[in-house]
């Protein structure tokens, strides 16, 4: 599985938050996801998660910026439900825009969040300022090539979505996806 800096047409690197991760008990991808699920990021829960639940060694060893920056890191395997699951745990209150900008620096992962960030300018009216101001934080970064990360419409729930005379119908809302709170 190609990791995201090779998914994006760049050069993957040996990432220091990942090892933090893995020695903090978080060794395999579907860890990051799990624990996000735990977190509030419900709607990427699988059936069997009930089955093996997540570890946490909670947020003080793991906050949810680094977690969400675990899963966008250039080093990370390649998975567009990190992607969008990283992308919801980013709209989470208490996600500082300066941390942000220098952990996404120091994982090589500026092209993955400013494409995040464009999305959520785009398609995420009630934050809209928040992530104006992270791209306006981030350094230049080249442009991800078009369906190498989930296109923004994937990074919202949209409801009233249905069938007629064989065509897509879109009659309802968009609302960009935000982490529950913590339980």
């Amino acid at each position: 599985m190609p990791t995201i800096a090779e998914q994006i047409g760049q050069t993957p690197h040996l990432s220091p938050l990942l090892r933090r991760l893995r020695s903090a008990g978080l060794a395999e991808p579907d860890d990051l996801r799990r624990l996000a699920v735990a977190r509030g990021c419900w709607h990427y829960r699988r059936p069997d998660d009930d089955v093996r639940p997540p570890f946490d060694p909670g947020p003080e060893i793991v906050s949810d910026l680094e977690l969400a920056m675990g899963m966008l890191t250039a080093a990370q395997s390649f998975d567009p439900v990190l992607v969008r699951c990283a992308a919801q745990l980013l709209s989470g209150e208490g996600i500082a825009i300066d941390a942000t900008v220098r952990l996404a620096i120091q994982e090589r992962a500026v092209p993955a969040v400013r494409h995040i960030a464009r999305a959520g300018a785009l398609m995420d009216p009630e934050s809209r300022e928040k992530w104006q101001s992270l791209l306006a934080a981030l350094p230049a970064a080249p442009e991800v090539p078009e369906g190498r990360l989930p296109h923004r419409t994937r990074f919202v729930s949209e409801t009233g979505v249905s069938w007629r005379n064989g065509r897509l119908v879109s009659e309802g809302i968009r609302v960009w996806l935000r982490p529950a709170q913590h339980r």
